[in-house]
């Protein structure tokens, strides 16, 4: 009795371990027991942990890097191009501009009958010779005698000596107009008031009578 109940407990322990399902749990525990448990290879060493980033990058690490930018170069404006003249220095004393031309002088006596006018060019020097001029223009129906002797006599001014103004100075211009030319000259500079008087004629077919006629003008002489 005994031995056929051993038998019967030996059966059973066979019998549970031929069963697949109990096989196959139990083969991936001691799978996985047996990889935590393998050892690291002798002689090889441990990887070691990555350290900490320190944010800046690493030497391999591409970096971009923005090109300088330089600032432009001034630019020199152009020389004007030159016109062959010299343009003075600072130091250089300008040039005096050059005087204006001196106006004519002029004067002016009138009747019913004439205008004469009395005029220099105003550009006189001392010591040299000036020119004058009478000019007389008959008015109305009158017209310049053709038959009479134009002249001009002088007064005295000191310093003043006088040429021309004779009959043969005269010269008609058209039948209302004619010219007297004189000179003069004076000693010093300054304003110089030459005068005298002018004989004239002017006539109408019904009149014809000679006139002397008080001239003056006042001449700058610029000195010599």
């Amino acid at each position: 009795m005994k031995r056929s109940v051993l038998v019967l407990a030996l059966l059973a322990v066979a019998c549970h371990k031929d069963e697949p399902g109990l096989a196959t749990s139990e083969a991936p525990a001691s799978a996985t027991a047996a990889a935590t448990s393998v050892p690291s290879a002798p002689g090889a060493p441990a990887s070691a942990p990555a350290p900490p980033s320190s944010g800046a990058p690493s030497a391999s690490a591409s970096v971009s890097v923005p090109p300088r930018v330089l600032p432009p170069a001034p630019v020199t404006p152009a020389a004007p191009p030159s016109s062959g003249a010299v343009a003075p220095t600072a130091s250089s004393p300008q040039p005096a501009p050059p005087a204006p031309p001196a106006k004519p002088v002029f004067s002016r006596v009138s009747s019913p009958r004439w205008n004469v006018d009395f005029s220099a060019p105003g550009s006189c020097t001392a010591g040299t010779d000036c020119n004058a001029t009478l000019r007389v223009e008959a008015l109305g129906d009158y017209h310049v005698n053709a038959e009479y002797s134009f002249r001009f006599v002088p007064a005295a001014v000191g310093g003043v000596t006088f040429a021309g103004g004779a009959p043969g100075d005269f010269a008609r211009q058209g039948a209302k107009v004619g010219t007297l030319s004189l000179r003069f000259q004076s000693a010093s500079a300054g304003p110089v008031t030459i005068a005298g008087t002018f004989k004239i004629c002017v006539c109408t077919d019904a009149v014809c009578q000679p006139e002397t006629v008080s001239v003056s003008l006042t001449v700058p002489i610029a000195g010599g």
